[in-house]
């Protein structure tokens, strides 16, 4: 799930299953942790994050950083994704 051009696969493999590992959880973090801008890499790790709902809380401090990194202004559409994915991942 580290290497890059196979991490997109290994998230929506992981999305479709509902698969959720600490290991996955740790390396979804990881990736949420360098979201600055949307990119391939960024929407799918929000898309696995969105996707896992609460069982994805555990990385719900890394969205927070990542919706600080990203500028509303700029980029408001991501920005919102980023809102709604947190939304998703607290949902009950």
């Amino acid at each position: 799930m580290r290497d890059p051009v196979l991490s997109a696969m290994a998230f929506e493999l992981a999305r479709q299953r509902k698969i959720v590992t600490p290991g996955i959880l740790a390396v979804l973090g990881e990736r949420i942790d360098t979201i600055t801008t949307q990119t391939p890499h960024a929407i799918s790790a929000l898309y696995l994050a969105g996707g896992l709902g609460p069982a994805a809380r555990p990385v719900l401090a890394n969205l927070d950083r990542a919706l600080a990194r990203v500028d509303r202004n700029r980029e408001y559409y991501f920005h919102k994704t980023i809102l709604d994915t947190i939304a998703h991942c607290r949902r009950k």
